[in-house]
C-alpha cells in the first residue's frame, strides 16, 4: 500500500495549470490524471502523477458494467414522450437511452475509481477541482458540469477524510461553433419556410443517402452511373442537439405543435423528479448519484429532447418534400433512428449499410454491450439491412431483426488496399534504413473511448489504450525484425503531442495521423487493436489480427489463444500480457498462413449483390 496524505483528481488542463500551488504545501500528495493530456501536463510540471490504470481494473469494468445495466434498465421506461402524430414509437426513448447511459457511466466509473484510489493510498484529505465556468452543455458530462466535485465530497463524507475544492476560474472562449450553427439554422429555415423548393418530380423520385461520410460520398457517385436518369443527393445535415433554441424559434420551426413542445418540458421535468426521488435504484458501492442524473436531465437532456421532437418534425417535413425512392442509411447521425421509424411510417424503403463492425457476443457482459450498441446502429426499423461480412451475419443471429438482410460484402468499409501504393508509404514512414523484404510491419488501430463515453468491456479506456501501444512499441524496439506504425486519430483528450510523449516512438516505431487507413494497411503484415473496425477491414484484405490490450478481457472476434501450446495457423489471435508479447509475435510471424483461413470473414463474390441490384431487386427502381 503506497499511502499519501493528498489525493488530487485533476480533469483538465485548466486545472492542471494550478498543481504546482497545491503540491507547494509541502505535504505527501499524489496527482490522479483522469485524461492522457492532464496526464502528460502534470509530468510537465514535474508532479507525482497517476493515471487511472491501477484504479480501473478489468474485474471493475465488468462490475461496473452489471451496474449500468440495472439503472438503464431502470430509465429505460421512466421517460415519456408526447405523440406529434409521426408514427414513431420507440426512436425518441432508444436515442436518448443510448446517450443518457454515458451519464450513467460517467458516475459509475467515478465512483469506481475513487474508492479504489482511496483504498490503495490511505489519504487523510481529498482535493478536487470546481469550475466557475459552468453551463456548458453537451450529451457527455464534462468537467465543467462540476459532478466530480460532488461525487468526491459524497465519498469522502462516507468514508471520514477531509475534502477541499479548488475553484477553477473562468476562461475565454471564443463561439467558433457559431457560424456553423448559424448555417444550420438557415437550412432549418429554408425546409421550414420553403419547403416547396426541396419538391422532387414525381416521374424522377430520388434515391437519398443520410450522409457522405464512412465512404457514402463514393457510393453515391456508384448509384448515380446506375441509375443516370434518377437524382441521388444527400440529407441535409442532421440537427444539432446542442442548440439552445428560444421558445419562439423552437414554436415557429415546429409548425404549430408548440403545445406538445411545452408538454414535453413537463414530462421531462416530471421525469427529471422521479430520478431525483428514486435514489435506492442509482446507488454504486454506498454512493447515490441520482441528483447528478436528475440535474443533467435538467440542465441538458430536456434541451436534447425537444430538439429530437424538432429533428423529427423536420425530418418527417424533408421527407416529404423530396418523396425519395429509397433512403440508404449508415447510422452515423444522431436522428438515422427517427428517420428509419419515419420511412416505416411512409412506406419508404430504408436500406442499412451500417459503418461500423459488430459481432456476436459470447459472454453475459458482451449481450450487454453489444445489445445496448445495436439498438442505436442495428435495430431501427429497416426495410432492408445490406450484410457485409459473415461476423455481421452472426451478430443477426444472437439479436434477430425484422430486415431483410442481404449479403453484399464490404461497400462502406472493408475496401481491397491498393497495395502499389505500399512501396512509397514505407519510404515516407521509415526512410531508407530498413529493407521492405527483411521486416514484419504491424500496424496498430484502436478505438479509445473517453472517460465522457465509456463501454466498460468491449473498448478500451483511453489510459488501456496507450498502455497497449506502449507495451507494443517497448516490444517493437527491442526487435531486429519488427517495424511498427501506430495509426491515429486525436481526439479530445488524446493529442498528438500526448501521444508522443507518451508512447517510445523511434525509427522503428513510428506515428501515423494523416495517411489513409488503407494505405497504412496495406503496408500491415499484421494489425493489432483491441475492438476497431480495423479489425474487420484486415480481415478482408487478408491481414492477420493480433487482438491485444485491456489485459485480455475481450476478444473482439473468437481467436487463437497464443500461450505455452503449438501455435495453429489462424486469421485471428489473442494474446493476455506483455510477457508473452515478444515470443508471441515472433512465433506467429513463423506460421505459414494459408489464404483459406480468411474464408470465415469473407462472403465469396458469387454469393454477394452490389447495393445497385439490392435497390434494382428490392425496391424494384430501374
Amino acid at each position: 500500500m503506497n499511502n499519501k496524505k493528498r489525493l488530487i483528481f485533476c480533469d483538465s488542463l485548466p486545472a492542471a495549470e494550478l498543481c504546482p500551488k497545491i503540491a507547494a504545501g509541502g505535504q505527501d500528495c499524489l496527482f490522479i490524471a483522469l485524461t492522457p493530456d492532464v496526464k502528460v501536463r502534470l509530468q510537465e510540471l514535474r508532479l507525482p502523477v497517476s493515471d487511472t490504470l491501477p484504479y480501473f481494473p478489468s474485474v471493475a469494468h465488468e462490475k461496473a458494467l452489471h451496474a449500468s445495466k440495472e439503472a438503464v434498465d431502470r430509465l429505460r421506461f421512466q421517460i415519456n414522450f408526447v405523440d406529434l402524430g409521426l408514427g414513431l414509437k420507440t426512436a425518441y426513448r432508444d436515442i436518448f437511452i443510448y446517450w443518457f447511459r454515458f451519464v450513467v457511466h460517467y458516475c459509475l466509473f467515478m465512483i469506481e475509481l475513487i474508492n479504489a484510489a482511496i483504498q490503495q493510498h490511505q489519504p487523510s484529505e481529498m482535493i478536487v477541482f470546481n469550475y466557475c465556468q459552468t453551463g456548458k452543455n453537451g450529451i457527455y458530462v464534462e468537467p465543467e458540469d462540476n459532478y466530480l466535485a460532488e461525487l468526491i465530497k459524497a465519498i469522502s463524507e462516507k468514508a471520514g477524510l477531509d475534502y477541499k475544492i479548488v475553484q477553477v476560474p473562468k476562461a475565454g472562449i471564443f463561439p467558433t461553433h457559431l457560424l456553423s450553427r448559424a448555417k444550420q439554422l438557415a437550412g432549418l429555415f429554408r425546409i421550414r419556410v420553403y419547403g416547396k423548393d426541396l419538391k422532387s418530380n414525381p416521374s424522377t423520385r430520388p434515391i437519398v443517402l443520410t450522409s457522405p461520410t464512412y465512404r457514402m460520398d463514393k457510393l453515391a457517385k456508384d448509384l448515380a452511373k446506375e441509375f443516370p436518369s434518377r437524382p441521388v443527393t444527400f440529407l441535409a445535415g442532421a440537427l444539432s442537439m446542442d442548440i439552445d433554441l428560444p421558445g419562439w424559434l423552437l414554436a415557429f420551426l415546429s409548425g404549430g405543435k408548440s403545445a406538445e413542445l411545452k408538454e414535453q418540458i413537463k414530462m421531462c421535468a416530471e421525469f427529471s423528479n422521479k430520478v431525483a426521488n428514486e435514489r435506492s435504484g442509482f446507488v454504486y458501492k454506498g454512493v447515490c448519484y441520482a441528483d447528478i442524473l436528475a440535474d443533467k436531465i435538467k440542465k441538458y437532456y430536456t434541451g436534447f429532447v425537444l430538439m429530437l421532437l424538432l429533428a423529427s418534425l423536420l425530418l418527417d417535413r424533408e421527407l416529404g418534400c423530396l418523396n425519395p425512392e429509397a433512403v440508404l442509411s449508415n447510422v452515423s447521425r444522431i436522428d438515422d433512428l427517427l428517420l428509419a421509424e419515419l420511412c416505416q411510417a411512409k412506406n419508404i424503403p430504408n436500406i442499412l449499410l451500417s459503418h461500423g463492425s459488430h459481432v456476436k457476443p459470447k459472454n453475459t457482459a458482451e449481450i450487454i454491450e453489444w445489445g445496448e450498441h445495436g439498438i442505436q446502429f442495428l435495430s431501427a426499423p429497416f426495410s432492408h439491412i445490406a450484410v457485409q461480412t459473415p461476423t455481421t451475419k452472426q451478430y443477426f443471429d444472437a439479436f434477430p431483426t425484422d430486415a431483410e438482410l442481404t449479403k453484399t460484402g464490404p461497400v462502406t468499409w472493408g475496401t481491397k488496399v491498393d497495395r502499389s501504393r505500399s512501396g512509397a508509404l514505407f519510404q515516407s514512414l521509415f526512410g531508407k534504413k530498413f529493407e521492405r523484404e527483411k521486416v514484419k510491419i504491424i500496424m496498430h488501430a484502436g478505438t479509445p473511448k473517453a472517460s465522457g463515453s465509456l463501454r466498460f468491456f468491449v473498448y478500451e479506456t483511453c489510459d488501456e489504450y496507450i498502455q497497449g501501444i506502449r507495451e507494443l512499441a517497448e516490444v517493437v524496439n527491442q526487435s531486429d525484425n519488427l517495424l511498427l506504425v501506430v495509426k491515429f486519430r486525436p481526439s479530445k483528450e488524446i493529442s498528438v503531442a500526448t501521444l508522443k510523449k507518451l508512447i517510445p516512438f523511434s525509427d522503428r516505431v513510428v506515428l501515423s495521423v494523416v495517411e489513409p487507413l488503407l494505405d497504412v494497411l496495406g503496408l500491415a503484415d499484421l494489425v493489432v487493436s483491441f475492438s476497431s473496425t480495423a479489425i474487420d477491414e484486415a480481415l478482408q484484405n487478408c491481414i492477420p489480427v493480433l487482438q491485444y490490450g485491456g489485459v485480455g478481457r475481450y476478444q473482439h472476434l473468437k481467436a487463437v489463444e497464443i500461450g505455452d501450446e503449438a501455435l495453429s495457423p489462424a486469421a485471428v489471435f489473442h494474446l493476455n500480457g506483455q510477457d508473452d508479447l515478444h515470443d508471441g509475435l515472433q512465433r506467429l510471424f513463423a506460421l505459414k498462413l494459408d489464404p483459406s483461413i480468411f474464408d470465415p470473414y469473407i462472403y465469396p463474390k458469387t454469393e454477394c449483390k452490389s447495393i445497385a441490384q439490392l435497390i434494382k431487386e428490392k425496391v424494384r427502381i430501374t
